[in-house]
């Protein structure tokens, strides 16, 4: 349907660095975004909330991005912290559903020094050009 988009991507983040990702959300029903190991194995980890995001548990930055931080300890700078559980790599999923009158949105990334997150902030990223994705299919 044209209503319903869905795209992969991969991910990778050392000890040490940050894996940043930020996506404006588009009108639509729900939507959910997920990471997993190199086997596909998702990190979903409902005890503590950990490894996706959805529509209705995401928290919306002031100017309406979604912004998740992936790293092997809570960098304490604001987003969604993703913990990777010992992982390194591995890939994620983005999914939107019954999406209305919007091409769906372009992810953004960032890797970056953990310590250089922790010390600015996000406001780190406003110097780096992100790596944008090549879109959502439906």
């Amino acid at each position: 349907k044209d209503d319903r988009f869905h795209g992969f991507g991969a991910w990778n983040c050392a000890e040490g660095e940050a894996r940043v990702v930020r996506f404006t959300p588009i009108p639509c029903d729900f939507w959910t975004f997920q990471f997993c190991n190199i086997w596909q194995e998702n990190f979903d980890n409902y005890e503590e909330g950990q490894g996706y995001l959805h529509g209705g548990s995401a928290r919306l930055e002031a100017d309406g991005t979604v912004t998740m931080v992936v790293a092997h300890r809570d960098p304490g700078v604001g987003g969604t912290w993703i913990d990777p559980y010992g992982h390194v790599q591995g890939g994620w999923s983005f999914r939107l559903i019954k999406t209305r009158g919007k091409p769906p949105p372009p992810v953004h990334t960032w890797k970056v020094a953990l310590a250089d997150l922790q010390r600015e902030g996000l406001g780190l990223l406003g110097g780096i050009d992100p790596l944008v994705s090549g879109g959502v299919v439906s």
